[in-house]
């Protein structure tokens, strides 16, 4: 099952009695699962979400002409008591004109192209995962945000200033008083140049020590592996996804018509791929409609879709999990990649033959040494008259 997202049947007849009684469609929450529909549902009959588990946020919007651009986002640092969870499904709710109650507008599920949200750690940067929609609206239809917001975008920050203006505007004694805070401004500028430039030289030593600091826990994390709830991150991979690598699937089935493959030996059928694009590659994969899954069918290869081939790059790393034997908890952890067991490292080894591992983990050699390779005391006694003939 494919990626994708429809407006439901209740989020139709909201729309509708938003345009009867000429009232704005209110975004008010977004709710994410971890449940994942049966194969041939119709998406527009969904109404809740198979399993909840926490709610997300509205990131970046913005309305043009009959199309609303919304992205559906999740950040792992506001929701720092969520444990780890596998993202499959979500919910945009809007308030109803006529109930003032929230609806389910559109219900979107990620299909066999769930993802794995890690829980966040103090230790390490956080993770934002972001899915991006556009619905086709009446003209008329005015569109207005109550839903927690991601991050401030440009149209917010326009939106922002003109309303500054025109409040500014209308005020008939404000040109009076702006040339005082200007003056004033001038000041307090003269005084940020100076605290600015100290500010700098401290960023820059802070800078610095940070990245002592991150040396020193890669370090640490390059001797131990560590388990949170039940899964075990086994290795991050640094990709590129160069523009001539995609390919376009003749017989593919769906939107996604190109596919790109990510090699490396330290991948394997048994993980969970973690996905997280650089920043300048968020908008190039936007554009392209890229998938928000991957998807391993075979050892040292991950395969990434999109509608259209990028015009440029995609950068990235994408963190390998597998399930653990052990408990980890809920309380988070930096994640470590296990070493390969040398004589000056601890680490994983491969059990070879002659050697027993019982379940509960205890090993033994059955290597046993042919009879006629032991020595007898007559063989020993021969040995030695030998030696003392010679000396």
């Amino acid at each position: 099952m494919d990626y994708g997202y429809k407006l439901t049947t209740h989020g139709l007849e909201l729309m509708a009695a938003c345009m009867a009684q000429k009232a704005p469609l209110t975004l008010t929450r977004v709710a994410m699962g971890s449940g994942k529909v049966a194969e041939g549902t119709n998406l527009a009959d969904v109404h809740e979400l198979v399993n909840y588990v926490v709610d997300g946020s509205i990131g970046e919007r913005h309305h043009s002409e009959n199309r609303l651009y919304i992205t559906v986002q999740y950040e792992n640092q506001a929701h720092p008591d969520t444990p780890m969870f596998i993202m499959g499904e979500f919910i945009v709710y809007a308030q109803h004109p006529v109930t003032g109650e929230d609806t389910d507008l559109l219900y979107a599920t990620l299909g066999d192209y769930s993802q794995p949200i890690p829980p966040y750690v103090e230790s390490q940067p956080p993770s934002v995962w972001k899915y991006p929609l556009a619905l086709v609206l009446s003209n008329e239809l005015q569109v207005t945000v109550d839903a927690p917001a991601g991050t401030v975008t440009h149209d917010d920050l326009e939106e922002a200033v003109k309303k500054a203006v025109d409040v500014h505007n209308a005020d008939p004694g404000a040109h009076q008083a702006i040339m005082r805070e200007v003056s004033e401004a001038k000041r307090a500028a003269e005084n940020a140049h100076t605290i600015a430039g100290e500010a700098t030289d401290a960023a820059e030593a802070a800078m610095e020590a940070a990245k002592e600091n991150a040396k020193a826990i890669q370090q640490v994390a390059s001797q131990q592996g560590q388990l949170v709830s039940g899964m075990v991150r086994m290795a991050v991979i640094d990709f590129t996804i160069p523009q001539e690598a995609w390919i376009k699937d003749e017989g593919a089935i769906g939107r996604w018509l190109y596919y790109a493959d990510v090699t490396d030996e330290r991948i394997s059928v048994s993980h969970l791929p973690d996905v997280t694009l650089d920043m300048n590659s968020m908008e190039i994969a936007y554009a392209c409609g890229m998938c928000p899954g991957v998807e391993i069918s075979e050892d040292t290869k991950i395969r990434f879709f999109a509608q259209e081939a990028p015009d440029a790059a995609i950068t990235g790393e994408c963190a390998l999990w597998t399930e653990g034997g052990g408990s980890g908890g809920s309380g988070g952890g930096v994640i470590y990649e296990l070493p390969i067991a040398s004589q000056n490292q601890l680490g994983a080894v491969r059990i070879g033959e002659g050697i027993d591992v019982t379940e509960d983990g205890t090993i033994s050699s059955d290597a046993k040494v042919p009879a006629d390779q032991i020595a007898t005391p007559d063989d020993t006694s021969d040995m030695l008259e030998e030696i003392f003939k010679e000396t």
